[in-house]
């Protein structure tokens, strides 16, 4: 793309798009940067949009795939989590993971995915050396049990989106006009590359990892069951100190007798490497009154 287009202005339409979507105007323009950074080299984080249908997500990311070209494109198939088989990383500029859900498996095998280096293997043939790759991720969703998340990973960006229906601030006829925009309008779509090629953070840090609400919210259903039972009840305790054997009894209560509480070692490695919100510690184990209770973080007591 040459310089001459530096005046370019986004087109109306897709910039009420990205303000339907990223409501938020710093997520929104992060929304941006990331986007600028996939149309010119390589974001180190792959992009997150967990919402519920409706939202408007698959019209953004078609948005996209005509903006960077088809050819540079492509939406990964059932094959890719499941095998080996890498070819898909060659000469794609934008990689779509859509509507799948990503365990912990899949989690794992994300984080390499987004190193920039690959050994890529092809069917019938020798693993490669490996090879620059130039694929930026976008993750698409609709619950928050697609989505696998540790606390402390560094290379999922969370971006925060509407609660609203696209149908609920567009008329189908606005719906239709987008459609048709995306197959049809070249000269519209070249003036949103211009504009995003103009517009975008030439300084994006392209390792920065976006971690609001909705990143935390997909943290918390990614636990095991007894560790959102042990956040939960210090959360909500109005106790500076949490006694494990009540925290046992409870637990087998709620469960009905069919799960028991890990070992102490367990509850403790949670509680050191866990932080709240990204900051706050859970607490300790101590002994208090002779008995082995969770000594309840600061940021929790009463």
């Amino acid at each position: 793309m040459s310089l001459e287009k530096q005046d370019a202005k986004c087109p109306p339409i897709i910039w009420e798009l990205y303000c339907h979507l990223f409501p938020d105007e710093f997520v929104r323009n992060r929304a941006i940067h990331w986007d600028y950074v996939a149309l010119v080299d390589r974001n180190q984080t792959a992009k997150v949009l967990n919402a519920n249908k409706g939202k408007g997500k698959q019209k953004y990311c078609d948005l996209l795939f005509r903006t960077f070209g088809e050819e540079n494109c492509d939406v990964v198939n059932e094959s890719f989590f499941e095998s080996n088989f890498n070819k898909i990383l060659l000469n794609r500029r934008l990689l779509l993971v859509d509507e799948k859900k990503i365990g912990k498996e899949e989690h794992t095998r994300m984080k390499r995915y987004l190193n920039e280096s690959q050994n890529i293997e092809l069917k019938g043939k020798d693993v490669e050396q490996k090879q620059m790759t130039f694929n930026n991720f976008i993750i698409s969703s609709n619950d928050v049990t697609d989505m696998y998340l540790e606390f402390d990973d560094r290379r999922f960006s969370v971006f925060d989106m509407t609660d609203t229906p696209l149908n609920k601030v567009w008329k189908d006829r606005k719906i239709k006009m987008f459609r048709e925009l995306i197959a049809n309008d070249d000269e519209t779509i070249k003036e949103f590359g211009y504009w995003l090629l103009h517009h975008g953070n030439k300084y994006f840090e392209t390792t920065h990892t976006l971690k609001g609400e909705k990143f935390y919210k997909l943290v918390y259903n990614s636990l095991k069951e007894w560790q959102k039972f042990i956040l939960d009840r210090i959360i909500e305790t109005k106790e500076e100190f949490l006694y494990i054997k009540d925290l046992k009894k409870d637990y087998k209560k709620m469960t009905a007798e069919k799960f028991s509480l890990p070992s102490i070692q367990k509850i403790e490695d949670f509680l050191n490497n866990y932080l709240h919100d990204g900051e706050h510690e859970l607490g300790k184990i101590v002994t208090e009154s002779e008995e082995v209770a969770i000594h309840v973080g600061e940021n929790f007591r009463p």
